[in-house]
């Protein structure tokens, strides 16, 4: 008796054909994708056939995905009845739609049909409802007064930028330049107390590196000759320099070789020995005379 209400219950659930429409959302903006899923129940041993065709409900819609269609089998065979609560076919159908224009919209499942005991049945029509928003929020299109110009104000006055601002650059330039040569102008030398150039470059120390001994051997050449002069020429290049000197040509020919050697070994990676550092600086010493060969005031009467 039992086993035949049950036969009876069983055979009841197959002869159903149920559909359910899910729809992700019920709100949705133009192009934003809303997920839409068909659950179709039917009997084992049946084929159900969807309309593939009419997953969009019209032409302000458009399918995003190819649609995936999947039958599952669900039977009780070897399976605890609590697994199972449906004994039967489950088909389902995933597609992704997104609205082309705002308003109200229904989506409606696509047409379904399947074959029970030579029967064509068909499933009942479901339906979503889903808002989609436009672009423009309510009340954002409604025509708008046209626009009046409005002078500027006096705040507005005030961050003008004058026709005078216009000659700042070229002004800079000439100031530029001036101070230039005002810092490269051949300046008179205040008198010195201390030792004279001369004086340091004989006592220059030969166990010093030699780059930092060529370096200091020139600085205290150039300036040798400068007190003699009585001129500031440092800012000078060593090519400027020795245009400016004012001696004979043999005397400039020798200054010129100095200051080569100094910077050969400074920055020409040359490492020369202990006694061609000292003739260097012996050299240097006989271009600078305690007399006037130089063509100008010994050191001596500097002072006077």
């Amino acid at each position: 008796m039992l086993l035949a209400v049950a036969l009876s219950a069983l055979l009841q659930v197959q002869g159903e054909l149920d559909c359910r429409l899910r729809v992700g959302l019920s709100e949705a903006e133009i192009g934003q994708p809303i997920a839409c899923e068909l659950i179709v129940s039917h009997p084992l041993g049946t084929r159900v056939n969807v309309d593939l065709e009419s997953l969009a409900p019209n032409d302000g819609w458009i399918v995003l995905d190819e649609p995936k269609l999947l039958t599952t089998r669900h039977t009780y065979d070897n399976q605890p009845a609590a697994i199972h609560t449906y004994y039967g076919s489950i088909t389902t159908v995933e597609w992704t739609l997104a609205a082309l224009e705002p308003g109200a919209h229904t989506v409606v499942a696509p047409a379904v049909m399947c074959e029970i005991d030579g029967v064509a049945e068909n499933c009942a029509d479901s339906s979503h409802a889903v808002a989609v928003l436009g672009a423009l929020a309510e009340g954002e299109d409604a025509p708008r007064p046209p626009a009046r110009p409005e002078l500027p104000s006096s705040e507005a006055e005030g961050r003008y930028v004058s026709a005078w601002w216009l000659l700042a650059p070229p002004v800079g330039l000439v100031l530029i330049a001036l101070a230039w040569r005002f810092a490269r102008r051949e300046r008179a030398v205040p008198v010195v107390t201390g030792p004279s150039a001369r004086a340091s470059l004989a006592a220059l120390d030969l166990e010093l590196p030699a780059p930092e001994y060529c370096g200091l051997l020139r600085g205290h050449l150039r300036d040798a000759v400068d007190e003699r002069a009585r001129l500031d020429r440092r800012g000078l290049t060593d090519d400027e320099w020795l245009a400016a000197c004012g001696a004979d040509p043999e005397t400039i020919d020798r200054l010129r070789t100095l200051l080569a050697s100094c910077e050969a070994v400074r920055f020409g990676g040359e490492r020369p020995t202990r006694w061609a550092l000292e003739t260097l600086r012996d050299e240097a010493l006989g271009v600078l005379p305690r007399d006037e060969a130089l063509g100008v005031l010994p050191h001596e009467e500097r002072a006077g």
